[in-house]
């Protein structure tokens, strides 16, 4: 082969790579084109419901009524107490607290308080809940938290009573005229803070 016809050949080739490279950023449009005429129809389909709506904007309303329902329904005990653990995760972000959504399923938190076997979880549940939170502590008083302890649970029981006190004068008040109990009670080191608080 000549020199010339090297050449020819290379050019020819150089020619050739072009065409293809076209051919492949055509392709490339092409496809991206229909790729986004696909996105587009799909996307005038696609609509958000109200309820879908809801569970995206308030996730921990839809958990908490969620575990509350396994809860209902389960008779394991262990599980019991593993569900109302979560429940204390979901509650440690304490700004969901004051969220009507939220304060709406208190009482089915209080109603956990009804069951023996699973009083000492929920009790750490709605003590973690209350604690250093006056405005939480307020809308358990109201909702006669008070009337549910069950002081043959005294340690649990004692932590709720301190997470509901603590820092809360008329709430200590309340509890000291109707609950305290002198000779259960002088000894136990949470009850003498909040009495000498």
């Amino acid at each position: 082969m000549t020199e010339s016809q090297i050449e020819d050949v290379q050019t020819d080739n150089v020619k050739i790579n072009e065409i293809q490279n076209d051919i492949e950023k055509t392709d490339k449009l092409k496809l991206d084109n229909d790729n986004a005429l696909i996105f587009n129809q799909q996307n005038e389909n696609f609509q958000i419901n109200d309820d879908t709506l809801d569970i995206i904007l308030n996730p921990h309303v839809y958990t908490i009524d969620d575990t509350l329902k396994e809860l209902e329904k389960s008779v394991d005990v262990d599980y019991k107490n593993t569900l109302i653990e979560e429940l204390i995760l979901v509650f440690l972000k304490d700004d969901i607290l004051y969220c009507k959504n939220i304060q709406e399923r208190f009482p089915k938190l209080l109603d956990l308080l009804k069951k023996d076997e699973i009083y000492h979880t929920a009790c750490i549940l709605i003590s973690d809940i209350v604690r250093h939170k006056p405005i939480i502590q307020n809308i358990f008083f109201k909702l006669g938290i008070f009337e549910l302890l069950k002081f043959k649970y005294y340690k649990p029981t004692v932590s709720v009573v301190f997470g509901m006190c603590y820092e809360n004068k008329e709430i200590w008040d309340y509890f000291y005229n109707n609950y305290y109990d002198e000779e259960r009670d002088k000894a136990n080191e949470l009850m003498c803070i909040l009495k000498n608080e």
